[in-house]
Order: C-alpha cells, then structure tokens, then sequence
C-alpha cells in the first residue's frame, strides 16, 4: 500500500499580510497571531493523526526571517512553495508528491474543525477511492485527498469563492474518478467567523502553556470585546450623498475614507476621532466603549 503524506500549505504569520480579512476586527497583530495559532493547531493534527510524514509547504521559505518568532514542532518535513496562483502551488505539489508513488492528503490552516479523526479516516478512505474532498460553508474545501493526478483540479479555478468545491466536484466526475466527500466544516476568513471559532476552542480547549493556548486567550478576550460592540457603520459622503456599509475597526482610528462613487477622500471633522465619527451612522468602537481616542 501507497504511504500517506500530509501536506499543510501556509503563509508566514506576519502583521498585515495574514489573515488581512480578519483585521477589521482583531487589527493586523491580532489576525497574525490568531494566523500562527491556526497553523500551530493543524500541525498538531497533523501529527497526531499519525498516517504518514508531514510536510510543511511554505511561503516564504521557514529559514527566512519572516518565520523566525514561529516556534515549529519536530518531526515535521519543511518545504518552500513554488511560482505562480494558488492553483499552480497546489499541482505543483500535487503532481510531485503523486509521482513519487505517495498518495496526498492537501490541507491549508484555516479550518476549525479539522481533526486528526478526519485525517485518519481520509487515509483509509483513499484504499477505495480516488479522491476524497472535505467541503467548507463557504464553497471552498479545506482537505483534499488524492491517488492520481490530473491538472485539470487545479487550473481555472476562482479560488476564494463559493464555487470552488463545486467545481471541483464537477471536474472529478468528469474524470471519471471515485470521490468519498466527508462532512461540511467551516473556515475562519471573515470577522462573521470568529465566534464560531471561539466556541470550537472552549469545546476543544489546548493546554494553556502552550503557545497556541495562549494566543488562544488572547484572541478569545478580543473576540469578547468585538461581541461587545456595533462593528459596522453606514458611511455617508457629504460630497455626493453616497452611502456604503463599511467593518470597523476595533482597536483603532480610521483617518481616511475614499468615497467609491466620487473618489472624493474624506477626513474626520474638527474634534472627531476618525471618519466613522464625522461621517458613519454609527460611532467608532473605542468611542462606544468610552476609551480615548487619537484625536
């Protein structure tokens, strides 16, 4: 039988460039932090599952300095993605690790829900089948297991969008392949998801010394403050009359806001703390909360 490889594709955990959906609601250190979190826990499962090596697949490099705060487990193969979209990084290993007369299990770090159960049993699933898909609620998929290749899984495809399971669907019966597709599980790319996530981390609560349980305390304590708080503000444009729902965010001041009908760049009025206050139907979240604010 086929040896089983796990290989976990990630981004460095950096301030403003992890988790960007996510800033509006922890700002850039907290969506980096909840980022490494995230990966620490899929490494976790990973290993634990215990099918076979587990590579890490990284962008940059681990031996670059973006990756020097990340404290990574042993017994863990690391490796640097390579050119081009998403869709190329994954065939690109898809094709060597098939090749190498390997079958793959493809996961990403930022499904909640994903288990070392769920890995064992794509593991045994993949003795019967040729491909095995774990769907997310948005229409993407978080695991995907594969015994042969074919480059067609991963060309054309728009990403980030809720076709994407779809599709892939489509393209496996196309090929005429055998396809086990587990249970629905969610990810965790927009502030809506957060408080799914914290209620997985109380049901599933990691030991508080170790690093993930703390950024888990942390983040959960911002999660509790976003709660607390009107996120999102109606921006009106005195220039055009111009309306737009806009996220806040939580922990800071907006400065500036570009109207997207007139392109006219707004500021905050004399005594207000940001464009939310001067223009938004709803007041910032420091000033909700009564905190002083970078007038």
């Amino acid at each position: 039988m086929k040896p089983v490889r796990t290989v976990i594709m990630a981004k460095a955990p950096l301030a403003g460039l992890a988790k960007t959906r996510l800033i509006p609601a922890l700002g850039a250190d907290g969506a980096a932090k909840l980022a490494e979190a995230m990966l620490l826990k899929t490494l976790r499962v990973a290993l634990a599952a215990g099918v076979g090596p587990v590579e890490l697949c990284t962008s940059p490099a681990v031996d670059t300095a973006s990756w020097k705060h990340v404290a990574l487990p042993e017994g863990i193969i690391c490796s640097g993605q390579s050119q081009g979209d998403l869709g190329a990084r994954m065939a690109h290993l898809a094709l060597r690790t098939i090749t190498a007369g390997e079958r793959l299990i493809l996961i990403g770090t930022d499904c909640i829900e994903l288990s070392d159960i769920h890995l064992q049993q794509t593991a045994e699933a993949l003795r019967q089948y040729d491909v095995v898909m774990h769907p997310v609620a948005d229409g993407g998929y978080a695991l995907l297991g594969l015994n042969l290749f074919d480059g067609s899984l991963f060309s054309d495809v728009p990403w980030s969008t809720h076709t994407v399971a779809r599709l892939t669907r489509q393209r496996i019966e196309n090929l005429g392949w055998r396809l086990f597709e587990g249970e629905l599980l969610h990810d965790v790319d927009t502030p809506e998801d957060l408080s799914n996530w914290a209620q997985h981390c109380i049901q599933y609560p990691p030991a508080p010394d170790t690093r993930y349980g703390q950024i888990l305390q942390e983040i959960c304590e911002k999660i509790a403050v976003v709660n607390e708080v009107i996120a999102q503000s109606t921006v009106t444009c005195p220039a055009c009359g111009y309306r737009k729902k806009e996220t806040m965010p939580i922990d800071a001041c907006q400065w500036f806001y570009a109207c997207e009908s007139c392109h006219v760049l707004l500021k905050p009025k004399a005594g207000d703390c940001c464009v939310f206050c001067s223009y938004g139907d709803v007041a910032c979240p420091p000033i909700q909360q009564n905190h002083r604010c970078c007038k």
